[in-house]
């Protein structure tokens, strides 16, 4: 049993997490734009409250059944497993794509910070000025 849980802790998985997440990101945005566009509130019940929260997980299911060369951890390469891995990845998407996103704004912070400190140790080189001509 402790395998199959190790198995959820992989780069594939990780990877299948923030694809489904992407394709939601863009399968919403796209919805809410029709919606907005056909002057339909976005905000309603069935939106909201089903389809939402269903979306990540049917896509998630949805993909493992038909994209079977994508690299499953091997405890997952039968059906069962694969409907399985793309349950829990539908599931955890949204956590998933959270933290990558506030781990990514921490490594960009820290980059930019780096940046910043090497520029502030660069000498600057200023060019001489010319000293104004006397006319004699």
């Amino acid at each position: 049993m402790e395998e199959m849980f190790l198995g959820f802790i992989t780069w594939q998985f990780l990877f299948f997490c923030i694809a489904i997440g992407a394709i939601v990101l863009f399968i919403r945005r796209l919805v809410e734009f029709i919606m907005d566009t056909a002057k339909v509130n976005k905000d309603v019940k069935w939106w909201r409250d089903l389809v939402l929260p269903a979306l990540p997980i049917v896509l998630g299911q949805g993909i493992a059944l038909l994209v079977v060369s994508y690299p499953y951890p091997a405890e997952f390469t039968s059906i069962g497993g694969r409907w399985i891995f793309g349950l829990v990845a539908g599931f955890s998407s949204g956590f998933v794509v959270r933290m990558y996103k506030s781990l990514l704004s921490g490594k960009v912070a820290e980059l930019l910070a780096k940046v910043k400190t090497l520029l502030g140790s660069v000498p600057v080189k200023e060019e001489p000025k010319e000293e104004p001509k006397d006319k004699q």
